[in-house]
């Protein structure tokens, strides 16, 4: 379990691009990724978990697994939204804990469900799916293959640097089941139209070029790295001096413009975007973001699940699949403050001339018990530093193109 959620990427560019500012008018973004938790519980215990390791205990009340009923009135109110918006494409997510505790024929009786509600009302959702992957096996390749389904990994480098927090339950390190997952999931594609990305959480002990030619000796095209769930009340300024995910970010730019081969980084597409004049970012980046909604095993609605890491109970709304429609959330001050940042940043970010690219970061990094979420993020030094990093290497890339094309158009007309 990991802060954000991979599949944000995986569509997001494509919205952007398909929807401009014009279109969505000046009110609340719309949204456009629905984590459905199937399951709520998890077959492993990584130490950085923000649901099962941190302030949140809500997961102690949860129902194991999301009922039939809960399902299908789930289905019906994502299905209902689309609808109501204009058959805006959207992501589905199945989550957890572990979604693969589900079952097979649950996971498949739910993509067969999704898709009859769209096509019954004509809207388009795509189903993708984020696991451990120490459940993978042939069986469920077929299942992800026959019903489309983009799956996702959590993986945060090479052995030791993985098995240092994803364990099992029993303390044994969980790197080499989930590598021989990912290893079925990147052998067979089938109709998922592409390779799964990998959710890896940043270690800065571990050098950026060891992690980068470690996933692409896997085979992986695609990775969201993450900054650890920490905030002014839990970051450990000992070990972590303020400017050490910055360096490490900047570390990792400088190695992709290294490498022949090509890797996609969220942050680092995202970030390029927002520099280059991009209308939307994600949840980590950006001062507007299409929403993201957590749907729970009881129905309940709940705010970005990065929140947990704050203070128990902080995702909670109020409201349930049984009880409200979907668009009742979007202005919720939770959702707001993911989707429309300036309305629960502080004065600091405001007043910021890079609050236009971070949009303050994501939200839970912002938490202390004394202000609540009225401070700068955890990580501000260190977000600034990789800005203006890739902001400088921008500028320089643009001057040389410049010159080039200069240079060309002189040789020309000689």
């Amino acid at each position: 379990m990991t802060s954000t959620y991979a599949f944000q990427s995986f569509n997001a560019y494509n919205l952007q691009m398909s929807m401009n500012a014009s279109e969505l008018g000046p009110g609340p973004m719309p949204f456009a990724h629905f984590v459905v938790k199937v399951a709520s519980r998890c077959n492993i215990k990584c130490t950085y978990c923000y649901v099962y390791e941190q302030a949140d205990r809500t997961w102690i009340t949860q129902p194991r697994r999301m009922s039939d009923a809960i399902e299908l009135a789930t289905i019906a109110r994502i299905g209902e939204y689309l609808a109501e918006l204009g058959n805006q494409q959207a992501l589905v997510i199945l989550h957890g804990g572990e979604p693969l505790l589900y079952g097979a024929q649950r996971i498949e009786r739910f993509a067969e469900r999704l898709r009859a509600e769209c096509g019954r009302r004509g809207v388009d959702a795509k189903l993708a799916l984020q696991t451990n992957g120490t459940m993978v096996d042939d069986a469920w390749l077929d299942v992800f293959d026959r019903n489309g389904i983009h799956v996702g990994l959590s993986l945060d480098g090479p052995p030791d640097v993985h098995d240092a927090k994803r364990r099992d339950k029993v303390g044994a390190g969980t790197y080499e089941r989930t590598a021989e997952g990912l290893r079925r999931l990147l052998s067979s594609t089938g109709d998922r139209g592409s390779p799964p990305a990998v959710t890896a959480v940043i270690d800065p002990a571990a050098r950026p070029r060891d992690v980068v030619e470690h996933f692409l000796g896997l085979g992986v095209e695609h990775v969201d790295f993450q900054l650890p769930d920490v905030n002014h009340d839990s970051y450990p300024h000992a070990q972590w001096p303020l400017g050490t995910f910055g360096a490490w970010l900047i570390e990792l730019y400088e190695e992709l413009r290294r490498i022949d081969r090509p890797m996609r980084v969220r942050s680092i597409e995202l970030l390029v975007g927002l520099l280059l004049g991009a209308p939307y970012g994600g949840d980590i980046l950006g001062p507007r973001s299409f929403g993201t909604l957590v749907i729970d095993t009881d129905g309940d609605y709940h705010a970005h699940d990065a929140l947990k890491a704050t203070f128990d109970g902080a995702t909670i709304t109020g409201a349930s699949v049984l009880n409200e429609p979907i668009r009742s959330l979007v202005t919720h001050p939770m959702v707001l403050a993911h989707t429309d940042k300036a309305t629960a940043a502080s004065a600091d970010c405001l007043e910021c001339p890079l609050f236009s690219v971070c949009g303050g970061g994501l939200v839970a990094h912002r938490y202390s018990a004394s202000r609540q979420y009225d401070n700068r993020s955890v990580y501000c030094t260190d977000l600034a530093m990789f800005i203006r990093h890739v902001e400088d290497a921008l500028t320089q890339w643009r001057g040389d193109r410049i010159d080039a094309v200069s240079a060309g158009a002189s040789v020309a007309t000689r």
